[in-house]
């Protein structure tokens, strides 16, 4: 066990505790374990594997979407053209019908 004083310093570095006339000098903390690396790489890893699944959803949803928008302007562009091109066609075919009578 380290000895520290109460303000977290080891008790022969503090220069707070001298200066107090009733302060308590040291007291035991025991030391602070520290984790294994191989858990801080196994959540490294997993925090990596979890926003590589996050980035893949949003990049298909993203382009999911900007397909459906896509198929649906073609879809616009292609009705207004079939609508343009028969109003043509239905409006010539009427004239040259009425002009032979």
């Amino acid at each position: 066990m380290a000895t520290t004083c109460p303000h977290g310093l080891p008790a022969s570095e503090c220069l707070i505790c001298p200066r107090l006339p009733d302060a308590p000098r040291a007291v035991a903390v025991p030391a602070k374990r520290r984790g294994s690396v191989s858990l801080h790489v196994a959540g490294v890893v997993a925090a990596v594997a979890v926003l590589g699944v996050v980035v893949w959803f949003v990049y298909g949803v993203v382009f999911g979407i900007l397909h459906l928008l896509e198929l649906v302007l073609v879809g616009a562009a292609a009705g207004w053209a079939g609508y343009r091109l028969g109003y043509f066609r239905g409006s010539r075919h009427g004239r040259d019908h009425r002009d032979k009578n």
